[in-house]
């Protein structure tokens, strides 16, 4: 099941979004990782394929990413930082109260992460 739509205009993204993230989901569309946008600590993750976040790391500062949900709520937020942090530091990604979005980058163990903020 889904619980919205990513949209990243300046990338032609708008994918939908699974409520529950799995390695086979991750092969058909963006996952929620963790939290939930009317928290404002969604954190979702995709696999870096050309179909889906291929193009992430063109993201720069401004950048606007949207998040709509089922019932039609819009979340507006704009891109202000790109870190870097290993991928298995489930904690580091949880602290920021903000849209995250991860993709995987080589090496494998590190992750790109992209925060934007409402």
């Amino acid at each position: 099941s889904y619980i919205g739509i990513i949209q990243i205009p300046s990338l032609e993204i708008e994918l939908p979004v699974q409520k529950e993230w799995t390695y086979n989901g991750l092969k058909i569309s963006p996952c929620r990782y963790s939290g939930s946008a009317d928290e404002n600590n969604l954190l979702i993750a995709a696999h870096n394929y050309s179909g889906h976040f291929g193009n992430i790391n063109k993201l720069v500062s401004d950048d606007v990413i949207r998040f709509i949900d089922l019932s039609g709520n819009v979340y507006v937020y704009q891109v202000d930082e790109l870190i870097t942090i290993d991928g298995k530091n489930i904690e580091e990604m949880r602290k920021l109260r903000t849209i995250g979005i991860a993709t995987t980058q080589p090496p494998l163990t590190k992750t790109a992460m992209y925060f934007a903020t409402r």
